[in-house]
């Protein structure tokens, strides 16, 4: 078998190193066809979105309150429940595709994100909601898709029609501001003019919190 030569190790790597190149530069325009303010920033664990979060910080055209959410991770079963009760509105929605369920201190209807850690952190919104109140049928919700990072403790998402960032932290845990402002460069940010929220707030007790199995009688 004949050696590599460094010359051919140099060649090889850096032709892979454009191979890579060549794919963030594919995957950045194939993303931004749905995700406009889309920014490259690595992928993402899902698993890491699960938790108990508290909004910190915003910069946004319009205000953010302070409010909770909760990140639970949908089980087989439930996607099989949802999509006989929803239905795949015009095949919009693939429910072996929704892998988290968003609640809110805010919304009381279901929120669910659709997508993969392939997408890079967009993931879209599904959100249904009954035509009126005579009829059993749904329609979705018009929502733009996000794009979601996990920095440590930090969970950023950026709105993929206008840009607008919102930064939630893990309760109980309460950061620094040079903490969020260090996330957002990771997030591809290069301001930080918005407003920090929640920091007045009393510590927060994390409980914990029992996924239940979904049933036709909880819900």
């Amino acid at each position: 078998m004949k050696a590599i030569t460094t010359t051919e190790t140099i060649n090889v790597s850096q032709t892979e190193s454009v191979s890579i190149a060549n794919d963030i530069v594919d995957t950045k325009y194939k993303i931004k066809e749905i995700c406009t303010y889309f920014k490259y920033v690595g992928p993402i664990n899902l698993n890491k979105m699960v938790d108990l979060w508290q909004t910190a910080y915003y910069q946004a055209s319009q205000k953010v309150p302070c409010f909770k959410m909760f990140i639970r991770k949908l089980t087989m079963k439930e996607k099989q429940f949802y999509k006989q009760k929803y239905g795949d509105f015009d095949d919009a929605v693939e429910w072996e595709d929704c892998n988290l369920e968003i609640k809110s201190s805010l919304e009381i209807k279901k929120h669910f994100l659709q997508g993969c850690e392939k997408g890079h952190g967009v993931l879209e919104n599904i959100i249904p909601t009954e035509k009126n109140n005579k009829t059993s049928n749904y329609i979705l919700k018009p929502e733009s898709p996000d794009q979601w990072l996990v920095v440590q403790n930090l969970l950023l998402m950026r709105d993929c029609d206008t840009g607008d960032v919102i930064v939630f932290s893990r309760v109980p845990h309460k950061p620094r501001k040079e903490i969020i402002i260090a996330a957002l460069k990771i997030f591809g940010e290069n301001s930080w003019e918005g407003k920090f929220i929640c920091g007045d707030q009393p510590p927060i007790k994390k409980k914990t919190i029992e996924v239940e199995e979904v049933t036709e009688d909880t819900l």
